[in-house]
């Protein structure tokens, strides 16, 4: 008696079953669009191009559950200013997230960090710069880039600005540099498809007398 009583007693069930672990659903979240796309060359700064500046600028993004970017911080510095500026500005208008999930699944937003090289595409055309005109005026330089990055067409216009030798043709022959120096790489849309994109530049000369040669402004 006394041995199937403690049979009966350690084959007794003690308590209910155990329930099962619930299923760990939580996921990473990941760009929803090319980051190739979100900065291209075409997004230079025209003061850094003309000033052939370059460098690598590190940022990290933060995003919410919708994969919506919020918050852009620059983690490591180009060592220029307007380059780390502009990248901020561009990714945080065209990154795009699949958001994350928690255990139960639930969306939860993240961070993502990159960096971005600004490096002067080889061939791009010399950006124009102040010439020695003798009276004020305006340069407009406009052209069109197609899908595979030929030039589709380019018109450069002057008004004013008359040239001390009286013959402002050549030293304005803006498309010139701009045609020889195709194809480009093609212009990329925020997903990184090839699309024609329309370019247009405009300086402004201003002319100032500050007295004789030698003489100081004031």
């Amino acid at each position: 008696m006394l041995l199937m009583a403690m049979m009966l007693a350690f084959g007794a069930p003690q308590g209910g079953a155990a329930s099962p672990p619930s299923a760990d659903l939580s996921e990473p979240g990941a760009p929803a669009t090319n980051p190739g796309g979100w900065v291209t060359n075409d997004d230079y700064p025209p003061q850094a191009m003309r000033e052939e500046r370059e460098g690598v600028t590190g940022f990290r993004l933060t995003y919410d559950n919708s994969g919506l970017p919020r918050k852009c911080e620059i983690v490591s510095s180009s060592g220029h200013a307007d380059l780390d500026a502009a990248t901020c500005d561009l990714v945080m208008e065209r990154a795009l997230f699949e958001p994350g999930k928690d255990r139960t699944g639930m969306a939860v937003g993240g961070t993502y960090t990159n960096r971005i090289r600004w490096s002067i595409p080889e061939g791009a055309p010399a950006m124009p710069g102040p010439l020695p005109f003798s009276d004020p005026g305006r340069m407009t330089l406009q052209y069109v880039l197609d899908a595979e990055g030929g030039v589709a067409s380019c018109e450069g216009r002057v008004e004013g600005l008359v040239a001390p030798a009286g013959d402002q043709t050549a030293a304005v022959d803006l498309c010139q540099g701009v045609e020889a120096s195709a194809p480009y790489p093609p212009p990329l849309d925020s997903e990184g498809k090839p699309v024609s994109r329309r370019y247009r530049m405009t300086i402004e000369v201003t002319t100032e007398d500050i007295g004789p040669r030698g003489g100081v402004p004031k």
